[in-house]
């Protein structure tokens, strides 16, 4: 937990609030918000969608934005990986070079828009089967899908590029509950106070179950909450004495619920540092 960054004085709000925050407003709130809106719309949909767009991917990416996957030929493919699989949020995502062996089962699948591998392992190399046929060799991240398959962790690997010039490349995400680390834990679901301002209510609703949130110490009796660093409330006051005095490891969303006013009200599981009594 760290120390929160004092608020601002009544000569900031007095002087300088009165135009930062519109152009704060109409440069920064308004556009993330479109974008975050645009992104949401792709991401309902669980088949990929053709597209005429077309434009190259970095050959190395490590991010936690959904990417869209657009693919430079006659028959563009386009992919919108998903934010979250089987409810953990994406966190690592890779384009990578794959070997192919079977290379008219691959373009028969892709005209089927057939485009997730399923990934074997088999004498030592990770074979990417669609349907039935074995279509090639992963050639990147080998033992980065291995430790997510032997965990059971989630995770995507889809057919991406194809061209004599470059050979043959895919895109894989990896997924994690970070949650799931943390079980052994003491752990305890605190209702959040403090959260029903406008500007709290704009981040809440982006927030989703599992996402981590920061626990930040006020002063010795305030303890807030943030994610990405805007506030989204506070601990009740019960909370924060065994905040400041022991630390916590990490706190997630557990639920949002609306209170008796309409408002979005956060409840989060707080994991100690402690190992939970038995």
């Amino acid at each position: 937990m760290k120390k929160r960054k004092k608020h601002h004085g009544l000569m900031w709000w007095v002087f300088i609030s009165w135009w930062w925050l519109p152009i704060k407003w109409i440069y920064y709130t308004i556009p993330v918000w479109f974008v975050k809106t645009i992104m949401d719309k792709g991401r309902t949909s669980a088949e990929p969608v053709c597209s005429q767009n077309k434009q190259e991917i970095p050959s190395s990416v490590h991010s936690a934005v959904s990417p869209k996957i657009l693919q430079n030929s006659d028959s563009d493919l386009d992919i919108v990986i998903p934010s979250r699989k089987d409810g953990a949020p994406l966190i690592y995502n890779y384009r990578v070079k794959i070997t192919v062996t079977d290379e008219d089962c691959l373009l028969r699948h892709h005209a089927e828009k057939d485009w997730f591998f399923t990934p074997k392992d088999i004498n030592g190399d990770i074979h990417l089967f669609l349907g039935n046929d074995d279509i090639g060799i992963l050639v990147d991240r080998v033992d980065m899908l291995r430790d997510w398959l032997r965990r059971g962790d989630p995770f995507l690997l889809c057919f991406e590029n194809l061209s004599e010039e470059n050979g043959c490349f895919g895109h894989i995400a990896f997924y994690r509950d970070k949650r799931k680390g943390n079980e052994w834990r003491e752990q305890t679901v605190v209702s959040l106070i403090s959260y029903k301002s406008g500007e709290k209510q704009e981040v809440i609703e982006y927030l989703n179950e599992g996402d981590e949130v920061q626990i930040e110490e006020e002063d010795d009796d305030n303890v807030i909450i943030t994610s990405n660093d805007e506030m989204i409330g506070k601990l009740p006051k019960k909370h924060v004495r065994r905040c400041v005095e022991e630390g916590v490891h990490s706190a997630f969303i557990e639920k949002l619920e609306y209170d008796e006013g309409g408002k979005m009200q956060p409840f989060i599981r707080i994991y100690w540092i402690s190992r939970a009594s038995k």
